[in-house]
């Protein structure tokens, strides 16, 4: 729950002719004194801006766990059905896993999605009646206990792709994760509007909260904001992937007009960014609102790089992110118990450095390769 349950009480009754997605306010918190919440604040400034800038280095490879013989895996058939083949980082995580794959020399079948729950389900039943070695799910599980039920009594095991953080509640029915770091990535979100606010933000999250780790990288921006930043407050707006090209626009631009105050805009996703950058040009704020956001996909890294309110992406190598996901995948091929903590590191992009990732933006330029290399002579396919 965001800290704004009364920050627009009053603003509402004035603007109830406004139609908007819901959303939510909270009070902005503050300490017993003035001094002892100046010195509060500085402190919770000078934590987030050490954060961000230990984030913004190059982050190493470290074997995610033992080595095995990922060769007994080779000529197995594995499904990948992603959670929409139409936004950008999904295609081109799959173009990763795809690349991988075929090192590993593993059949790889891509079942295109547009984001439909129907859809995923005829994905695994085609899973199950071509008898895959292996289903890669991109999608939220939530909708599909019984098709993984189904995969589970077929012997077909399940590997989650970047739908999960270590700390979420974890579905029955998947043999392995790849997880992602939802809200590590957040509590960096919501020190960036710490740090670069001084300590005076006003946020807008834009969640969308079909998405399995929205809800918890909501809560995280919000308990970040709480612990570091007593005059900061947080509004939520929820705006369904699917409708990002429909609403999320007029959506920001009405959340903009009920607090004229707000600073920054945390969305959770970035590829929603080109939309959230329309509304705030639109709403002539360009030069006073910033956005802050994760996933890194190149195109956002290009908005930053061309003078965009986009600010500060945080995200994850995305051919890294498929490694990882294939080092699950081979130990489960491989009939290697699968590791409890897989993930790709972290890596933060501001004005700063984000000219390391090159024009046009390729963010795998922003990574040492080394993890190439490493996964190698972990699966025991290269000697190096």
């Amino acid at each position: 729950m965001p800290r704004s349950s009364r920050k627009f009480a009053a603003i509402a009754l004035a603007a109830a002719a406004i139609t908007v997605l819901a959303g939510c306010s909270s009070p902005s918190h503050s300490s017993s004194s003035p001094s002892a919440s100046s010195q509060s604040s500085a402190a919770g400034v000078a934590a987030a801006q050490a954060a961000l800038t230990k984030a913004e280095a190059v982050p190493s490879y470290t074997a995610p766990g033992p080595a095995f013989d990922a060769a007994k895996a080779a000529g197995k058939h594995v499904f990948y059905i992603p959670q929409t083949s139409n936004v950008p980082f999904v295609v081109a995580v799959q173009k990763a896993l795809s690349k991988v794959a075929a090192t590993a020399h593993v059949d790889l079948t891509v079942w295109p999605t547009t984001g439909k729950s129907t859809e995923w389900v005829q994905g695994i039943e085609t899973a199950i009646s071509q008898k895959a070695d292996a289903i890669i799910l991109g999608a939220s599980p939530d909708a599909l206990a019984p098709q993984l039920a189904e995969a589970a009594a077929a012997k077909i095991p399940v590997i989650v792709l970047h739908q999960y953080d270590t700390s979420m509640t974890l579905p029955a029915n998947v043999k392995a994760f790849a997880f992602a770091p939802f809200v590590p990535a957040a509590k960096l979100l919501a020190d960036y509007a710490v740090a670069s606010t001084k300590g005076s933000a006003d946020v807008l999250v834009i969640t969308s909260n079909e998405l399995k780790p929205s809800p918890p990288m909501a809560a995280a921006v919000s308990a970040e904001l709480t612990s570091t930043c007593p005059k900061c407050t947080d509004t939520e707006v929820n705006v369904a992937a699917a409708d990002w090209g429909s609403k999320m626009q007029s959506s920001v631009q009405a959340a903009l007009l009920r607090d004229p105050k707000i600073n920054v805009v945390i969305p959770l996703f970035d590829s929603s960014s080109q939309f959230v950058t329309a509304a705030i040009t639109a709403a002539g704020k360009a030069d006073s609102v910033s956005i802050a956001t994760f996933n890194n996909t190149p195109f956002v890294l290009d908005l930053m790089q061309k003078g965009s309110p986009v600010k500060m992406d945080v995200g994850e190598s995305i051919n890294w992110i498929g490694y990882a996901a294939m080092d699950q995948v081979l130990r489960v091929l491989s009939g290697v118990k699968p590791l409890t903590n897989e993930s790709a590191p972290l890596r933060v992009f501001t004005t700063k450095n984000v000219s390391v990732v090159g024009s046009p933006s390729d963010n795998e330029k922003g990574y040492s390769t080394s993890y190439v290399n490493g996964y190698l002579k972990l699966w025991g396919l290269t000697s190096k």
